[in-house]
C-alpha cells in the first residue's frame, strides 16, 4: 500500500489537480491563488509544486494532494486516494476498515508536522538561529531555501497543535511530545521531508548543553535522510553525516547535498544507498574521524560508497582532512567555518575513488560486488569493472561462454577475451594475462590471480541469475521438440482434419478453465498458430484488473509446443539484443503484463514491424582501436501482451490486434460456477483429462508445415473500411487473419505447387469461402472498434450515463411514453457518486469519466465546495455499428458470378 500511495504522489502534479478549481498564478516552485475553502480577495493560497504541498495564510488549512481532494470535493482519504489511482492509471490494493483509519491519521499527524516546521520557518529571520548558522557560514537566504526554523520554547510548537484541531491519537502519531523525543528550547530546527512532507525535525541546542541533549530527532519517526526530494537536481550529489553539514555543503554551492543521518545503525549504509539508487555519481563526504576512533568516520564513509557500487552508482570519496594534520577540521561545516566555501568546493573536486581512498587511510573492509546492470551487463570490484561485450551460450549447463573486457576503475583496458566462465582452466588463463598487463609484482602474483580467478566464477553466478530474472527463462523453453508417438500423431490429425476444428478449440480451452470468451480463445489460438508463418499477428488483451486476461492467454499458451512458447514477466531494455540469433525466430512471445515490457518498447516494436532486430554497436579492442560489431536477432515472431491501460503507445496499438474479455457480471457468475467446479469429485476426475487435451493441441501444432504457402483467389473481390490511415494496418490484419484460417485448415486441403518468377518452386494451399467465414466473424466485433473515436468502456460507460439520464427523466414524467427529448437528456447532471451507484464502482470508472468530459461527450462543472457532475454532452450519443464487410454469402454469390462470367467467355 505505502508504494502505490508514493507512486500516486509522483504521478499527481499537484498544480493541475489544484489548477482545475481555482486559478493560479507564478511560474516555477512556486505558485499562488485566491483560497478554495475560504471567502478573500487577495491571494494567500501558497502551491509548492517541487514539495507537492499547499498551504493557505489566511485560514490555516494545508497539506498535499490528498488533502486537497480530501476537501473540496468532501471525500475520505481511501476515496481521494482512489479517484487519483484510477486518474493516474495506478493498481490499489483494497483497505480494511483499520487501514483507512491509520492512514488517515499518519495523513494527519504529517500535516501537523508540515504545519510546525511552517510556523518554525516564520520565526527564523532575525533569530538566535540565524546568527548561530551565520556564525558558521551559512548564509539566511539557504537557511529560507530548506525552510530551517527556530523554536525558543515548547509553547509555539503547543500553539500549532492546539489551533490544528486535531485528535489525541494523531498528536501521538506526530511524535511531538512522545517521552522525550525532542527538546524544543532555544533550537535551530531543520525539517526532514521525504517526498515533500515533513516526517522528522532534526534540532541543534544553540546553547551549551550536555552532548546527549546537543542534537535530537524525533523518537520513533522515520529518519530517510536530509534533503532526499532534491537528490536528482545535481551532479554529483555530494552526501554529508548530518543536515547542518548538508546546509555547508548547499552554502558552497552544491546543488544535491543530502545527509546521512544515524550512519552508525546497522544497515544504515545499506538503506541510504538503497534511496540514491539510479544517481549518475555521488560523492561521500562524510565526517573523517581520528585514530582514537579507529577511524570510524572513514570506515562508515567507506561502507556507504560500497553499497551505492552495488547499485551501480559511481561514488567517489571526499578527504575532508588536512593531510596528516588530524587537528584539522574534519566535516563539510568545520572546513566551511574555518576555510570558507572555496576550501570546501576544492575537497569535494578532487574526490577520490574507493580503492585510493581505502589503500591511504589502510581500511579493511570486505571487496564490493555491484550488481549485473540491467542495459550494460557490468560487473565492478572495488579495482576492477567486467563488462560483458556478449554472450555465446545462454544457460548453457556448463556455464555461460562469453567475451569479456575488463578494465580498472581508472577506465584502463586490462584484458579482453572470450571464454567460458565456469572452466578453471580458462579462468586461470585469463588471470594470468591480466596479472602480465598490469605487471603485478611476482610476490603479489598469486593472491591477485586467485582474486582475479574468484571474481570471474562470481561474474558466471550474478550472469545467471540476471538471465534468469530477466527473461524468466526455463529448461523447457529451450529444450528438444517432442517425439510424440502414433497413437498421439493419430489424435492430432484427427483434430486438424476435423470439419469441428474451430468448436473444438473453444470447447477445449473452456474445458481447460476459460469461461466463455469464443472470441478471445480462437484470436489468441490463431496468434499463437501464426508464430509458423511469415507474417504472424500482434494481439493486446486490454481489460480490468482480475478480468482473466492472464488466466485466458496463458490457457491458450500452454497448448504452444513447450519449445515455441517465450513467457515472460519483465524484459529490460537491452535485453532481446543478447539472445542467440534464432531465439525468437518463429516462437510465440507471450508478455504477462505490457508495464513488464515498456523498457524494451522500442526493440519489441521493432521486432514486430521489421520481423528482427539489427544493432550495430563500438567495441574497443585490444589495440585500443574501435571496430563495429553486428548484433542480429531474427524473426517472425508472433506477440500477446496483456495490459489494463486504456491508451497505448499509438505506434504499437495499430500493429495490434485488440481484444477485450467479457467484463460483465453474467461472466462473473459463471467463473464462480467452474471455480466451485473444481473443487468437487467431478473436477478431481477430469484433470488427467486436462494434460491429454494441452498434449493433443502441442501435438497438432508441431504437425503444421510451415512452409506451406496461402493464397487467397478471392482477395480482388473483398471491400474494408478506408476512412482512417490506420484501416491501412487493419485491412493487412483482416487479410493476415483469412490466411491464418487457412494455414490452420491445411490437413483439410490439398497443396499445389506454383513456380515463382526466378524459377522457385513453393507448396501452396488456397483460403475458401469457409476460411472466410471464419475470418469474418472474428473481424467484425475485433476491426469495428477502430471506427469508433472511443474504447470498448469509454463507449459502453458512455452508452450507460445515457440510460441512466433517461431513466431520470422517466421518474420526473412517469407519464411519459415516448423517447425523451434529447434537450431534457443533455439538461440532467448526475454526480461521480450517482453514477457509480448505477454501474458500479469498476475500477477505470473516474478515469473514464474524465477522458470523456476532456474528449468533449461529457459535460463537466465543478462548483466551489461542491462535487463535480456531469452531463451529456448529445441527447443522442451515438451506437456505432459492426465494420461493414463482405457477408460469406456476398462472398460466393460474387465468386459464382465470377466463375460463370469466365465460362461464358
Amino acid at each position: 500500500m505505502p508504494s502505490a500511495l508514493e507512486d500516486i504522489r509522483r504521478a499527481a502534479r499537484i498544480e493541475d489537480i489544484i489548477g482545475e478549481y481555482v486559478e493560479l498564478k507564478g511560474r516555477g516552485r512556486k505558485l499562488t491563488g485566491l483560497c478554495h475553502f475560504h471567502q478573500e480577495k487577495t491571494a494567500s493560497l501558497s502551491v509548492d509544486t517541487e514539495q507537492g504541498l499547499w498551504y493557505c495564510f489566511g485560514c490555516g488549512a494545508g497539506g498535499d494532494v490528498f488533502s486537497w481532494l480530501m476537501r473540496a470535493e468532501n471525500l475520505s482519504f481511501q476515496e481521494a486516494a482512489r479517484y487519483l489511482a484510477e486518474r493516474y492509471r495506478i493498481v490499489m490494493p483494497e483497505w480494511t476498515e483499520e487501514e483507512q483509519r491509520n492512514h488517515e491519521r499518519q495523513m494527519k499527524a504529517t500535516e501537523l508536522l508540515g504545519a510546525v516546521a511552517f510556523a518554525l520557518s516564520e520565526r527564523f529571520a532575525g533569530s538566535p538561529a540565524e546568527k548561530y548558522l551565520a556564525g558558521r557560514g551559512i548564509p539566511a537566504e539557504v537557511a529560507a531555501k530548506y525552510r530551517v526554523g527556530y523554536c525558543p520554547d515548547p509553547s509555539v510548537v503547543s500553539a500549532v497543535v492546539n489551533t490544528a484541531d486535531v485528535t489525541k491519537a494523531v498528536v501521538e502519531e506526530s511524535g511531538l511530545f512522545k517521552g522525550r523525543s525532542i527538546v524544543w528550547e532555544e533550537r535551530v530546527v531543520v525539517p526532514i521531508t521525504e517526498r515533500g512532507r515533513v516526517v522528522n525535525f532534526y534540532t541543534r541546542a544553540i546553547a551549551d548543553v550536555a552532548d546527549e541533549d546537543k542534537h535530537r530527532y524525533l523518537a520513533e519517526r522515520p529518519r530517510p535522510g536530509w534533503n532526499l526530494d532534491g537528490r536528482a537536481h545535481g551532479n554529483p550529489t555530494v552526501v554529508a553525516e548530518g543536515a547542518i553539514d548538508g546546509l555547508a555543503l548547499a552554502t558552497a554551492g552544491f546543488e544535491a547535498p543530502v545527509a546521512v543521518l544515524g550512519s552508525s545503525a546497522k544497515g544504515a549504509a545499506e538503506r541510504f544507498a538503497e534511496r540514491l539508487a539510479g544517481l549518475e555519481r555521488v560523492v561521500v563526504a562524510m565526517d573523517a574521524d581520528d585514530e582514537s576512533n579507529n577511524r570510524a568516520g572513514q570506515v562508515a564513509a567507506l561502507d556507504l560508497a560500497i553499497e551505492l557500487g552495488k547499485l551501480g552508482v559511481r561514488a567517489d570519496m571526499c578527504d575532508l582532512t588536512d593531510g596528516e594534520d588530524h587537528r584539522a577540521p574534519t566535516d563539510p561545516a568545520a572546513v566551511l567555518q574555518a576555510y570558507g566555501p572555496d576550501r570546501l568546493r576544492e575537497q569535494v573536486g578532487a574526490a577520490s575513488s574507493p580503492w585510493q581512498f581505502r589503500k591511504r587511510w589502510g581500511l579493511k573492509v570486505e571487496r564490493s560486488l555491484i550488481e549485473i546492470d540491467g542495459s550494460a551487463h557490468k560487473l565492478r570490484y572495488d579495482e576492477r569493472e567486467y563488462v560483458v561485450l556478449s554472450i555465446d551460450e545462454l544457460t548453457d549447463p556448463k556455464g555461460n561462454k562469453v567475451r569479456l573486457e575488463c578494465r580498472s576503475v581508472e577506465g584502463e583496458m586490462l584484458e579482453k577475451d572470450s571464454l567460458l566462465l565456469i572452466s578453471a582452466a580458462r579462468r586461470r588463463q585469463f588471470a594470468n594475462a591480466m596479472a602480465r598487463a598490469v605487471g603485478v609484482p611476482r610476490e603479489e602474483a598469486d593472491e591477485f590471480k586467485f582474486t582475479v580467478a574468484r571474481e570471474l566464477l562470481d561474474l558466471d553466478t550474478e550472469l545467471r541469475m540476471f538471465l534468469a530474472e530477466t527473461l524468466h527463462l526455463e529448461e523447457d523453453q529451450v529444450s528438444p521438440a517432442y517425439e510424440m508417438t502414433d497413437r498421439e500423431k493419430e489424435e492430432a490429425l484427427e483434430f486438424l482434419r476435423s470439419p469441428r476444428l474451430f468448436q473444438t478449440i473453444v470447447e477445449d480451452a473452456q474445458f481447460l478453465g476459460v469461461v466463455g470468451e469464443r472470441l478471445l480463445i480462437t484470436i489468441l489460438y490463431l496468434v499463437m498458430t501464426s508464430r509458423l508463418t511469415d507474417e504472424p499477428l500482434f494481439c493486446c488483451i486490454k481489460g480490468e484488473s482480475s478480468a482473466g486476461k492472464s488466466y485466458t492467454a496463458g490457457i491458450v499458451a500452454s497448448l504452444c509446443p513447450k519449445e515455441d512458447l517465450r513467457e515472460f514477466s519483465r524484459v529490460t531494455a537491452q535485453a532481446l539484443y543478447h539472445v542467440e540469433s534464432d531465439y525468437l525466430k518463429h516462437k510465440l512471445l507471450l508478455m504477462r503484463e505490457h508495464v513488464g515490457g515498456e523498457a524494451a518498447d522500442y526493440s519489441i516494436r521493432t521486432m514486430l514491424s521489421e520481423s528482427g532486430l539489427e544493432l550495430l554497436s563500438s567495441v574497443k579492442g585490444k589495440d585500443e582501436k574501435w571496430t563495429s560489431e553486428n548484433v542480429t536477432v531474427e524473426g517472425p515472431l508472433a506477440y500477446v501482451e496483456t495490459t489494463t491501460e486504456i491508451e497505448l503507445n499509438p505506434e504499437n496499438e495499430t500493429r495490434l490486434v485488440e481484444v477485450w474479455p467479457d467484463e460483465s457480471e453474467g461472466q462473473t457468475l459463471a467463473i464462480h460456477d467452474y471455480q466451485r467446479m473444481l473443487s468437487t469429485e467431478e473436477g478431481l476426475r477430469e484433470e488427467p483429462q486436462r494434460f491429454a487435451t494441452i498434449r493433443k493441441h502441442q501435438n497438432a501444432q508441431r504437425l503444421l508445415d510451415g512452409d506451406l504457402r496461402v493464397v487467397i483467389p478471392y482477395a480482388k473481390l473483398l471491400v474494408f473500411p478506408y476512412t482512417l490511415t490506420r484501416h491501412r494496418r487493419d485491412n493487412d490484419k483482416f487479410l493476415r487473419l483469412i490466411r491464418i484460417v487457412a494455414f490452420l485448415h491445411q490437413y483439410r486441403k490439398v497443396a499445389r505447387t506454383v513456380t515463382a518468377t526466378g524459377g522457385q518452386t513453393m507448396q501452396v494451399i488456397d483460403a475458401d469461402v469457409e476460411d472466410y467465414e471464419v475470418a469474418y466473424r472474428l473481424a467484425r466485433p475485433l476491426f469495428g472498434r477502430t471506427l469508433d473515436e472511443l474504447d470498448k468502456r469509454g463507449r459502453e460507460l458512455l452508452l450507460k450515463i445515457y440510460d441512466i439520464a433517461k431513466g431520470v427523466i422517466a421518474r420526473e414524467n412517469p407519464t411519459l411514453t415516448d423517447e425523451p427529448d434529447p434537450e431534457a437528456v443533455m439538461r440532467v447532471s448526475l454526480t461521480r457518486r450517482e453514477i457509480t451507484n448505477k454501474i458500479g464502482k469498476g475500477k477505470g470508472i473516474v478515469k473514464h469519466l474524465e477522458m470523456l468530459a476532456e474528449g468533449e461527450f461529457l459535460v463537466r462543472t465543478a462548483e466551489r465546495g461542491k462535487p463535480i457532475r456531469y452531463s451529456l454532452a448529445s441527447g443522442d450519443p451515438e451506437r456505432p455499428g459492426d465494420i461493414m464487410l463482405l457477408t460469406p454469402e456476398e462472398l460466393a454469390r460474387k465468386l459464382e458470378n465470377s466463375h460463370n462470367e469466365e465460362g461464358t467467355g
